[in-house]
């Protein structure tokens, strides 16, 4: 998927960005255990990707590049401030 989402981009004429680099934490601190109602929602989220990853994988090429097309589209307008009607 990625060499897929790397032509595409190339496609539009864009460049991926690499990730920021990660503040190290102290080794000293334990780590944070979630509560009930954030492992709850935690739980709900997986889910909700799983169901999305699904509905996505069932898309054949031509209709997952053309659906990447259009959320690089949007990103990319949305980032230049422009409405999705093109103002």
């Amino acid at each position: 998927m990625a060499g897929f989402f790397r032509k595409a981009m190339a496609v539009l004429g864009l460049e991926a960005r690499k990730p920021p680099a990660r503040k190290a934490t102290p080794k000293d601190s334990p780590p944070r255990k979630a509560g009930p109602e954030r492992q709850a929602l935690m739980r709900q989220a997986l889910d909700l990707r799983k169901d999305k990853k699904k509905i996505l994988e069932s898309l054949g090429e031509e209709d997952r590049a053309r659906l990447l097309t259009m959320a690089i589209l949007a990103f990319t307008d949305a980032a230049k401030g422009k409405d999705n009607d093109g103002k």
